[in-house]
């Protein structure tokens, strides 16, 4: 054990060159991980944030291929239970008008009697 080192604690590890210089070297090993830069991490929450608002959509359309199926299991026709996805829209709509103008109201009260506190 150095005598710099506390009893129980290892040395520090010297720091490892991982540079390979050979022409044939991969470039995931000839590049430090300080030199990487963050756009990678970037672009993937870009792709995501672009990508979420098409999840809802896919959602609703993603029924309609089966809805003979399950018309039949219900014993219903088809453009009645299509009428579902249309009701689950019409509602969610409805009630975006009525909860965003109260989470606006709310939402700016309860926020300042949190910073408040």
């Amino acid at each position: 054990m150095a005598a710099d080192t506390a009893p129980g604690s290892q040395p520090a590890a010297a720091p490892v060159d991982r540079t390979d210089r050979s022409p044939d070297a991969p470039a995931a090993v000839t590049q430090h991980a300080e030199d990487r830069s963050p756009g990678g991490r970037r672009n993937l929450t870009l792709a995501v944030v672009c990508l979420a608002p098409f999840v809802p959509q896919l959602a609703t359309f993603a029924l309609s291929p089966f809805l003979p199926f399950v018309a039949a299991d219900l014993g219903a026709s088809v453009s009645l239970v299509g009428q579902i996805p249309a009701l689950a829209l019409f509602t969610a709509a409805v009630l975006g008008l009525v909860v965003g103008p109260l989470a606006d109201r709310a939402g700016a009260r309860l926020g300042h009697r949190a910073h408040d506190a």
